[in-house]
């Protein structure tokens, strides 16, 4: 993701939902897949869920009254706000795209129209230099966080930039090999050091 806030810039984010939420979820890493260290601890669910209809691209600098965006929630609920609101950073949402980077959008409008399937409106597109994910446009299925403060930051130096590592996530009683354990791979590029388009 884009630098969200001051000195937090390189730095990979994590979020997690499971259904009974277990208390926590620690985030192990590993260089080699032989031995992991837990370097962080998700202490709440996070508002996920996965895009049911296509996203194509919408107009920067301005709000978007022409898409909507179809979501189905994992858990969790979203509300409309006040445009002075999603002015001052409420409603953002990061949404997968389909060259894998990250658009950062924001929504006023937040319609229920089903059980856990909101229509969202009245967009603000590309936040934060994420243009170019925008640009790409997102299918239907792909992934969308709710960010609040329930993603939570993984600590990295910047020289592991750009260096493969594997991450295992799940609650913490049950170790690396729990049977609620998640392994994924994942190569930090430092999004948020990188300059703004011109």
């Amino acid at each position: 993701l884009p630098r969200l806030v001051d000195g937090d810039d390189h730095r990979p984010r994590v979020a997690a939902f499971a259904a009974p939420w277990p208390g926590a979820e620690t985030v192990w890493r590993s260089a080699s897949g032989a031995s992991f260290e837990a370097v962080a601890t998700v202490v709440a669910p996070a508002t996920t869920g996965t895009l049911a209809a296509p996203l194509d691209a919408g107009p920067l600098g301005r709000w978007d009254r022409v898409h909507t965006l179809l979501v189905d929630l994992a858990g969790g609920s979203l509300s409309s706000r006040t445009d002075a609101d999603v002015f001052a950073g409420a409603n953002a949402l990061a949404v997968r795209s389909n060259a894998g980077t990250w658009e950062v959008l924001q929504f006023a409008a937040a319609e229920l129209v089903a059980e856990r399937r909101y229509r969202l409106s009245r967009l603000l597109r590309g936040q934060l230099g994420t243009e170019d994910a925008m640009a790409a446009g997102h299918a239907a299925g792909t992934a969308a966080v709710l960010l609040t403060a329930a993603v939570t930051t993984v600590p990295l130096d910047r020289s592991a930039l750009g260096l493969p590592r594997t991450y295992r996530i799940g609650p913490p009683a049950g170790g690396i090999a729990g049977p609620a354990v998640v392994e994924t791979a994942f190569t930090a590029a430092g999004r948020g050091i990188l300059p703004l388009s011109p």
